[in-house]
């Protein structure tokens, strides 16, 4: 260690002076864009809490990456979360929707068009769905969302209005 005084000529204080200054003002403008980033976050994630669908954000290989809290709610395993979780086992569904669904999906992460509005059944419940196209900046791999509607009371409800008519027709017919 040093006993003595310690003299830097000025010009190579001043250099280091410099470049302190520099990096203290990156540092903060890092901290800035960090919390700007971070306020951005929670705006973008009290959108997707408050909305009344379900949406999934899934990748190519079919692996849920984010799922809204009435997502959450609705199709959580017993003991996890759906993240990391293969969409196949999130939504059960027959071998007919689930090829339907993943077509879907495939030609919606391909195309990055919005994807064709259908229905499906999973369990007793019946849900409008639509994938649509995510991407990412910088993110080489395609991923797709998934938003789902719960439409099993006006299904039930178009099925009413439905018998109700034809039993009008065949009153009138009688």
């Amino acid at each position: 260690f040093f006993t003595g005084d310690v003299r830097l000529p000025d010009d190579d204080l001043l250099a280091l002076m410099s470049v302190i200054g520099s990096q203290i003002g990156q540092f903060a403008e890092r901290k800035q864009a960090q919390a700007g980033l971070g306020h951005a976050y929670d705006k973008l994630d009290a959108v997707l809490v408050s909305l009344p669908c379900l949406i999934l954000i899934v990748d190519q290989d079919q692996r849920v990456l984010y799922a809204n809290p009435p997502a959450n709610e609705r199709f959580r395993p017993e003991h996890g979360t759906l993240t990391r979780s293969r969409l196949q086992d999130v939504v059960p569904l027959n071998i007919s929707d689930w090829h339907r669904l993943l077509a879907d999906l495939e030609s919606t992460a391909a195309g990055g068009k919005l994807g064709v509005e259908r229905e499906v059944e999973v369990g007793k419940r019946v849900y409008r769905y639509r994938f649509f196209p995510v991407t990412l900046r910088g993110g080489a791999r395609r991923q797709g969302g998934l938003v789902m509607w719960h439409i099993t009371e006006q299904k039930q409800l178009q099925d009413q209005l439905i018998q109700a008519e034809k039993l009008a027709s065949l009153g009138t017919l009688v």
